[in-house]
């Protein structure tokens, strides 16, 4: 044998690939509930949370479909809340993706958006 070759493939070099494919980019997966339903408007790509919005274009009117990152997310149940809280709070987006557990007055029933001073007000 020479040293160029393996055991298994004796006519083949060592550092050779044989079947070189080109590379995927990684791709969205829709996330499924507890009954491994899929929950609408939610993805995950490489372990990253995303909610799939349509935004419209204030200019034209144009709606376009975006996948906004859930940055506080960490399992699926935490980005189902944060799918929740985007969608039914009220606030600008920027504001809701800003959202920390310390802003949920729990003994209110209320949440504090805009603690971090960047919120929008008048």
């Amino acid at each position: 044998m020479q040293s160029r070759e393996t055991p298994g493939n004796p006519g083949t070099p060592v550092g050779s690939v044989l079947n070189k494919r080109p590379h995927r980019p990684a791709t969205y997966q829709k996330v499924l509930d507890a009954r491994k339903h899929p929950v609408r408007g939610l993805w995950v790509r490489n372990g990253r949370y995303y909610a799939r919005l349509a935004i419209p274009d204030p200019d034209t009117g144009v709606t376009q479909i975006r996948r906004v990152p859930l940055e506080a997310a960490e399992s699926d149940a935490e980005a189902q809340a944060a799918l929740r809280r985007l969608s039914c709070c009220g606030s600008r987006m920027s504001e809701t993706l800003r959202l920390k557990w310390t802003d949920v007055k729990w003994t209110k029933d209320q949440l504090e958006i805009g603690s971090d001073g960047l919120a929008k007000n008048g």
